[in-house]
C-alpha cells in the first residue's frame, strides 16, 4: 500500500497519533519510503485511526442534505425513464420522431388553445417548453411567436413578464421576427427600456466604472442589447426617445439629462454607421425634412432659412408638442432659438 495513504489515515486520528508521536517507531514510519509492518505501536495506531474512519458519522443536518440530494437524483432518473405504458411506442424513444410528434400536436391544437385560453399561466408554461425544443427544431419559433402575440393581449403576471424578457435576452438563439421583438418591447417597456436607461443614466451620473463590477457589466450588456435592437427598429428607437423626453421633462430640463441624451444618440449613430444606416430613418417620416434642417447648426443658416426652420417647428409643435420636444433634446443647439420663438408667439 502507498505509504502516503497510510500516513494520511494515521493523521486523521489526532489521539492515536499523539499516543505514538514520541516513539522511535513513529519517527521511522515518517522517514521511510516503504511501510514494513514490524511495529506493534504503529500498527495499533493505524488500526485505531482506520476504525475511527470507518465508524465516522456525519451530522444529522449533513445526512439530511445528502438524503435530499439522493432523493432528487432518484426522482430525476424516474422522470427520465420511459414508463411501461409507453415502452412499446417507438415515437417516445426517438428524438426526431418525438419532435415531429410535438410539431403535429401544435399544428392541430394550438389554434384552439389560443382561441380559448384566457389565462397566461398555461401559455407561459407551454412557451417555456417550446423554447427548449426550438434549439433542436427552428420550426417551433413559429409557435412561440403565435403564443407571444396572444400573451401580449392578456393580463401580465410575473411569470409571463420574465418569459418575455427571457425571449429578448435569448433572441440570438431563438431568432424571433422583428415584429415579435417590437411587440415584446412595447408590452415590457418598463423592464426592457425604462429600467435599462435609468440604470445607465444613474451609473453615468455617479461616474461608476461599469466594467469594474458585476452589476456594471450587466448594465452595459443591457444597454448594448437595447441599442442594437433600436438600430433595426424605428418603433423601439421611438420608445427610447419618448422615455428620454419624459426623463428630461421630469427632471426639469436638467443639463445632465441633455448630456445623457446626446451620449445615447452618439452610441446609436455609431451602431447605425456599422450597419451602413442613417439614424434619420429611425424617426417618424413626417419629421425627416425638419431633421435635415436641424442638423445644420443655427449659425450656419441664413436669416431666411432660420426663420423657415422656426416656422416649420412651430407648425409641428402645434400638432404634436411631444415630438418637437424630442427633436429639440436631440438638437440642443436649436433649443434657445425655438424657445424664444414660441414665447414670442404666446405673448
Amino acid at each position: 500500500m502507498d505509504i502516503r495513504i497510510l500516513r494520511t489515515i494515521l493523521h486523521s486520528c489526532e489521539d492515536a497519533e499523539k499516543s505514538i508521536e514520541k516513539t522511535e517507531e513513529y519517527k521511522d514510519f515518517l522517514n521511510t519510503d516503504a511501510f514494513v509492518p514490524r511495529s506493534d505501536v504503529v500498527l495499533r495506531a493505524l488500526s485505531t485511526s482506520f476504525s475511527n474512519l470507518l465508524c465516522y458519522k456525519v451530522s444529522k443536518e449533513a445526512y439530511q442534505r445528502y438524503s435530499v440530494r439522493l432523493h432528487v437524483i432518484d426522482t430525476l432518473r424516474e422522470l427520465c425513464r420511459i414508463t411501461e405504458r409507453f415502452q412499446s411506442l417507438r415515437i417516445f424513444k426517438d428524438g426526431e420522431t418525438t419532435l415531429k410528434f410535438v410539431e403535429n400536436l401544435m399544428d392541430k391544437y394550438l389554434p384552439d388553445v389560443l382561441n380559448e385560453c384566457a389565462s397566461s399561466y398555461t401559455l407561459t408554461s407551454l412557451t417555456g417548453a417550446l423554447m427548449c425544443l426550438a434549439k433542436y427544431n427552428t420550426r417551433f419559433i413559429y409557435y412561440i411567436e403565435k403564443i407571444i402575440t396572444k400573451l401580449s393581449y392578456l393580463d401580465y403576471t410575473n411569470e409571463s413578464e420574465k418569459l418575455l424578457c427571457y425571449a429578448i435576452h435569448e433572441n440570438a438563439h431563438l431568432g424571433l421576427s422583428l415584429s415579435t421583438i417590437e411587440r415584446i418591447y412595447s408590452s415590457q417597456r418598463y423592464k426592457l427600456i425604462e429600467e435599462v436607461l435609468l440604470d445607465n443614466f444613474m451609473s453615468t451620473c455617479l461616474n461608476i466604472n461599469t466594467e469594474a463590477d458585476k452589476d456594471g457589466i450587466e448594465i452595459t450588456h443591457s444597454i448594448n442589447e437595447l441599442l442594437e435592437f433600436a438600430v433595426i427598429s424605428p418603433s423601439i428607437f421611438q420608445l427610447i426617445c419618448s422615455f428620454l423626453k419624459e426623463l428630461f421633462v421630469h427632471l426639469e430640463y436638467a443639463p445632465m439629462v441633455l448630456t445623457f441624451i446626446q451620449a445615447t444618440l452618439k452610441r446609436i449613430i455609431a451602431y447605425c454607421e456599422n450597419k451602413d444606416k442613417d439614424i434619420i430613418d429611425l424617426y417618424p417620416k413626417y419629421l425627416h425634412s425638419c431633421i435635415i434642417l436641424l442638423r445644420i447648426e443655427p449659425h450656419y443658416h441664413t436669416f431666411n432659412s432660420k426663420a423657415y426652420v422656426l416656422e416649420r417647428i412651430t407648425e409641428f409643435y402645434e400638432e404634436n408638442s411631444d415630438d418637437i420636444l424630442i427633436l429639440l433634446s436631440h438638437f440642443p443647439g436649436w433649443l434657445a432659438f425655438v424657445s424664444d420663438n414660441l414665447i414670442n408667439l404666446i405673448t
